[in-house]
């Protein structure tokens, strides 16, 4: 298991925002999971292997509440 992070961009309502992470090791097929290093609800939080070696995060801000940026984990 790798434990990284990285900043998702400010986002406006309804905004949806790709980050790509380097996780040595990854690979097609293997196993990803994202999450919010805080308990906002705002937003919807997915991530996939993109290619070898790199994981996408997709942040999608589902509120109309002021954007903030957050930092995800994988």
């Amino acid at each position: 298991m790798l434990e990284t992070s990285c900043n998702l961009p400010g986002l406006g309502p309804g905004a949806t925002a790709n980050v790509d992470v380097m996780v040595p090791g990854a690979r097609r097929g293997d196993f990803a999971d994202a999450s919010l290093d805080t308990s906002s609800i705002a937003f919807v939080v997915d991530c996939h292997v993109w290619s070898n070696d790199k994981v996408r995060v997709t942040a999608r801000r589902r509120l109309t509440s002021r954007p903030h940026r957050y930092q995800a984990k994988l």
